[in-house]
C-alpha cells in the first residue's frame, strides 16, 4: 500500500509526505485511521506493525503542530485585524462625535432669537452706515 512505502521513510518524514487522507476538512489531523493501525499492531503485534503505527503516530504529531501553529498565526493574524477594525470604528465615532458638537452649536447659536436679533440689527446698522459712506463719496 502506499502507507507502507511511506513508512519506510521513518519518524523523519516530512509532513508534507502524509498522504491527504490523514488531513480532515477543517485541516486538522485526522487521527481515524490511528484506530486501525492500532488495532493491526494488537492484533498481530510484531516490528512491522509496531514501526507502522509508530510511523503514523509521528506523521499525525508532525501534522498536529503544523496544523496548531497554522491555526495561532491565523487567530493572531485575525486579532491583529480586529484590533485594526476597532481603532479605525472608534476613530470615525470621535469623528462624529465632534461633527455632533458641532451641529449642536449651530442649531443653539440659530435657535437663539435674541442673538439672531441682535446679528440683524449689527448688520442693518452695518448696512446703513456703508450707504452713508458711499452716498458722501458719490456727493
Amino acid at each position: 500500500t502506499g502507507y507502507e512505502e511511506s513508512s519506510e521513510q521513518g519518524a523523519g518524514a516530512d509532513v508534507r509526505d502524509v498522504p491527504e487522507t490523514f488531513v480532515s476538512d477543517g485541516g486538522q489531523p485526522s487521527w481515524e485511521q490511528d484506530a486501525a493501525r492500532e488495532r493491526e499492531f494488537r492484533e498481530e503485534p510484531n516490528v512491522r506493525t509496531l514501526a507502522a503505527l509508530r510511523d503514523q503516530r509521528a506523521q499525525l504529531w508532525q501534522q498536529e503542530r503544523a496544523w496548531l501553529e497554522e491555526s495561532a498565526r491565523q487567530a493572531e493574524a485575525r486579532a491583529a485585524q480586529l484590533e485594526r477594525e476597532i481603532r479605525a470604528e472608534r476613530e470615525a465615532e470621535q469623528l462624529l462625535d465632534e461633527r455632533r458638537r458641532r451641529v449642536r452649536e449651530r442649531i443653539e447659536s440659530l435657535a437663539d432669537q435674541d442673538a439672531h436679533d441682535r446679528r440683524h440689527a449689527e448688520a442693518c446698522a452695518e448696512a446703513d452706515e456703508a450707504r452713508r459712506i458711499s452716498e458722501k463719496a458719490i456727493d
